[in-house]
């Protein structure tokens, strides 16, 4: 991680608990084969990537995002160590362990170890095709979706299985099958009686067709196609059962050079199994662009989707996210990034109760959420990157009592080795 956008890892809030790694590069086998060859450590067969992160160290003034915040000491220390292990040329072994501890100071009821591994298994067979498998199990105190702005512990297991055909050229078709489990913790928020998990556990399987074609140095055109099935585990919550078919296509630029990150359009329809609510049909966006042009760096930003809604009278809102910033490169050591962000959540019908005559009626809200973040960046030695942030977000509703707002100021370190 070597741009100045790594501070976003302090003052990101908001990102959906995600699918497969959709806005990645596939790479193909060799390509994976090459990047293991890499490896600075090396311990008999096995090739291994550590990390080493100390994220959020500093002040938050709402750590519950609360309309009444109160304010915390903050620190997240993160390890992680990846390793390959290749059997022949024909055979890639993976393996992933990544152990955390969240700190709060005063909020002793939110500290936390948690832990993540992952298992997998990669075959490549008559030099053209290849089967994978993997197996994986996250547990991650973070963001979880533009409605909450306190951090969630989420867990979620699953597993799955590929089946793809890569060409010399780099070119691909794959064809990938999984299923997961999410579960998130008893977490009430101010207002709400009902826990985050009433509306957020639930199974998810499915399949996804992606096919990559090289345009240029890593950079690549692609279509996918997706369907999913969504089974809740709550009783009271099987109306939220539903099912989404989605296509989508785009570019994805390097990771390295002058442009990165994803451009992508699609369409989604997503329907309720039962229930009145209605369904979802239409344009579906995830665009996430940098570009380094000399001394600066541009960040453009444009999400749009459904995701589910923790209130219990709806089941998803509409969110578009709009966002931007740029980058000064001070040194070859030290760089200054502003971002700012902007976000939409649009609700078709919301229920409130009329505190004359206690009937419940259909309105329709409209939430917004705005941030600033200002930091700075320092370069020690060759792997090790400092950070600085301030950060202030605004969350405003069209429905009164809802308004909220918070500042974090914070610090981060990652040393790569």
């Amino acid at each position: 991680m070597k741009r100045p956008a790594l501070v976003l890892l302090c003052s990101a809030l908001w990102a959906a608990l995600a699918g497969p790694a959709s806005g990645q590069s596939y790479r193909t086998f060799q390509e994976e084969w090459a990047r293991v060859q890499k490896a600075r450590i090396r311990l008999g067969p096995f090739y291994i990537f550590p990390l080493l992160s100390l994220l959020n160290l500093g002040y938050d003034d709402n750590v519950y995002f609360e309309s009444k915040g109160r304010g915390d000491y903050t620190a997240n220390i993160v390890a992680e160590a990846k390793a390959y292990c290749p059997l022949g040329r024909w055979i890639l072994l993976s393996a992933r362990d990544a152990p955390e501890y969240s700190f709060y100071l005063h909020e002793k009821n939110r500290r936390e170890f948690a832990n993540s591994y992952s298992y997998g298994a990669k075959a490549l067979l008559f030099g053209r095709f290849v089967l994978s498998g993997n197996y994986q199990y996250e547990k991650h105190r973070g963001p979880l979706s533009s409605e909450i702005g306190s951090l969630v512990t989420g867990e979620t297991k699953g597993f799955d299985a590929g089946l793809a055909f890569e060409t010399a050229r780099k070119t691909s078709l794959n064809l990938t099958v999984f299923q997961r489990n999410i579960a998130v913790e008893n977490f009430r928020l101010e207002d709400v009686t009902a826990p985050l998990s009433s509306a957020f556990n639930r199974r998810e399987k499915g399949l996804t067709l992606e096919f990559n074609y090289p345009l240029f140095y890593e950079g690549f055109l692609f279509v996918s196609a997706g369907y999913v099935e969504y089974a809740f585990a709550a009783a009271g919550s099987a109306w939220r059962d539903s099912k989404a078919v989605s296509v989508s296509g785009g570019l994805r630029f390097p990771l390295t050079g002058n442009l990165r990150g994803t451009l992508a359009l699609g369409y989604k329809k997503f329907t309720l199994k039962t229930g009145p609510f209605p369904s979802f049909s239409g344009l579906i966006v995830r665009t996430e662009l940098e570009g380094r042009f000399g001394r600066f760096g541009i960040r453009l930003l444009y999400r749009r989707d459904n995701p589910f809604s923790f209130y219990q009278d709806v089941v998803y809102f509409i969110e578009n996210d709009y966002g931007g910033g740029i980058s000064l490169y001070l040194t070859a050591f030290l760089s200054l990034a502003y971002n700012y962000e902007y976000g939409l959540g649009d609700y078709a019908e919301f229920f409130i109760r009329n505190p004359e005559t206690g009937e419940e009626v259909a309105v329709r809200r409209r939430d917004r959420h705005r941030s600033n973040s200002v930091g700075l960046v320092f370069r020690i030695f060759t792997s090790i990157d400092f950070g600085l942030s301030w950060n202030e977000i605004r969350w405003t509703s069209s429905l009164p009592g809802w308004d909220r707002r918070r500042r974090v100021i914070s610090a981060y370190l990652s040393q790569r080795f």
